[in-house]
Order: structure tokens, then C-alpha cells, then sequence
């Protein structure tokens, strides 16, 4: 899950799953790129996004038990496949 909050310019995104370590699926990956896409249009309102995490840690990566693959090199596709977008998002 990912919270969004825009204060003064200041846009914070949250993963919010402490309880996995804030783990990304395949549809929090997609929230997250989604939620970063919208944040960087000009009518947003954001001038800077904070990118955090609920509890311990930041994020523990993805979140493998759900990803679906079985050999490393599946499992590799998968995560690139998940991860392009946030990297897109955050690139742009």
C-alpha cells in the first residue's frame, strides 16, 4: 500500500506495509509508479517528493514469495518487468 501527502510543495510517499517490511508486489510497484507519474505533472502541485517508509526499515525489495517464478532467471524478469516503471517514474 502507498500513502501520498502534498503539504507546501512538499509531496511524501509512504510504502505502508511495515508488517512485510514494506515488501513491493507486483501491485505495489505499480501503485508506486503511478503515484510518482502523478506527482511529477506540472498541475500536481509538488516541487519535491520525499520517498519514505512505515516502520524499521525503508523496504526489504520485492516481495519474492508472490512474484510467481521459480528459476532465477524468471524471478530476475519479473523484478525488472515490476521495477522499470518506478525507475522510469523516478527518472523523469
Amino acid at each position: 500500500m502507498i500513502e501520498t501527502r502534498l503539504e507546501e510543495g512538499i509531496a511524501t510517499v509512504r510504502l505502508a506495509a511495515p508488517q512485510t517490511a514494506n515488501a513491493l508486489d507486483p501491485a505495489g510497484f505499480a501503485e508506486l509508479a503511478e503515484a510518482l507519474q502523478a506527482l511529477q505533472r506540472e498541475d500536481s502541485g509538488a516541487r519535491v517528493i520525499v520517498l519514505t517508509g512505515s516502520g524499521r526499515v525503508f523496504s526489504a525489495g520485492a516481495n519474492l514469495d508472490v512474484l510467481g517464478a521459480s528459476r532465477a532467471e524468471e524471478l530476475a524478469a519479473r523484478i525488472r518487468e515490476c521495477l522499470l516503471p518506478v525507475h522510469a517514474a523516478l527518472g523523469a
